[in-house]
């Protein structure tokens, strides 16, 4: 007992020592651009206000190319600073393809919807957001960004990010606490996919330097231990997968409540920022249900450009300046038509 009480003791000296020296180093940052989220209580994390960032960035196909990005007061990318009255406004929120670091502020692919159309844009994104993180963004900017239209931009690992299960054996995996809600609670809950010790260690900067340090092996042996990998389970399909229904069910029900944030007069959009099935499908079925329309990804646009030039940065996934064109009139040509499809409506409703 006395050698187990020594070693307890020398244990704690070290972890209060380390964290000592820890607090009095400058905490170390991911390299720019990708250093721009901070904590934040009811989001988990967000972007950080008035960031800048003046660099290059690299395609998927190794050219450079020059970034000048920037995040307004309140983290927006987008953030008029005077309401114009006489112009549509668009409150665009989403995750990293809307958040968008790979690109000057003037290649986004909102850049092109605001200069196209003449509509004042408000564009909010940060990299990992689920849906609910989206809705507490719509829930806060509504009443202050009064939008005629509200575009929401999905991509396929949101619904790995709308459910703690899925995202706890998940390869992609964001690795934070989060807002997630509880279909047996019928509550939103705060946790950690990785549970509760790594939540604990989150707060501390030492014991969290040396868990990045053991990092693989820790997430190695969850996963050899844990179910089958949640992507794989994912491209079984809801039908096959209760987890994954469960994240379809919750993801219909968060977008259900986004409709009914809005009033008669606003709409709703979802963009989708890829084609991976199943969940590209999943989505579109979701909009389909509740009459959202549904503005879906350019693959084909996308293939045939790779012919001439890279669309994608240096990770694969994220667009670069020509992807974020080719996305923008995706868009434009959406919107357009939804927007006449809309004013029909109305001129008949004043009619009557």
């Amino acid at each position: 007992m006395r050698q187990l009480g020594f070693v307890l003791y020398l244990i704690i000296i070290v972890v209060l020592l380390g964290e000592a020296i820890f607090w009095l180093l400058p905490e170390e940052k991911k390299n720019p651009p990708y250093d721009t989220a901070v904590r934040d209580p009811l989001l988990g994390w967000k972007p950080k206000s008035n960031y800048s960032f003046q660099g290059s960035m690299q395609s998927l196909d190794g050219a450079q190319y020059a970034v000048s990005l920037s995040t307004q007061h309140n983290g927006f990318r987008h953030f008029p600073t005077e309401r114009d009255p006489k112009r549509v406004r668009l409150l665009l929120i989403g995750d990293s393809y809307t958040q968008a670091v790979e690109v000057s502020d003037d290649k986004t692919y909102y850049q092109y919807l605001a200069d196209s159309l003449d509509w004042q844009v408000y564009a909010f994104g940060m990299a990992g957001y689920g849906t609910l993180q989206e809705l507490f963004i719509l829930e806060a900017y509504l009443d202050i960004v009064q939008p005629d239209w509200v575009l929401l931009q999905f991509c396929s690992n949101d619904f790995i990010d709308n459910d703690l299960l899925l995202e706890k054996h998940a390869d992609y995996q964001v690795g934070l606490r989060r807002p997630y809600y509880s279909v047996e609670k019928e509550e939103i809950i705060y946790a950690h996919p990785e549970g509760k010790i790594a939540e604990w260690l989150e707060r501390t900067r030492f014991l969290r330097y040396l868990r990045e340090c053991t990092l693989p092996l820790w997430v190695g042996k969850q996963k050899e231990g844990s179910k089958t990998l949640s992507e794989e389970r994912i491209s079984r399909g809801k039908a096959n997968d209760s987890d994954y229904a469960r994240s379809v069910f919750i993801t219909q029900l968060l977008l259900e409540r986004m409709k009914n944030q809005l009033s008669r007069k606003q709409r709703l959009v979802v963009l989708s920022a890829d084609s991976f099935e199943p969940q590209y499908s999943d989505i579109k079925e979701i909009c389909d249900s509740l009459k959202i329309p549904f503005i879906p990804f350019p693959t084909d646009e996308f293939n045939e450009m790779r012919k001439q030039g890279e669309v994608y940065a240096h990770d694969g996934y994220h667009w670069n300046e020509l992807g974020h064109r080719l996305v923008g009139e995706q868009v434009i040509k959406a919107l357009t038509v939804e927007q006449k499809n809309l004013l029909v409506v109305q001129n008949k409703n004043d009619a009557q």
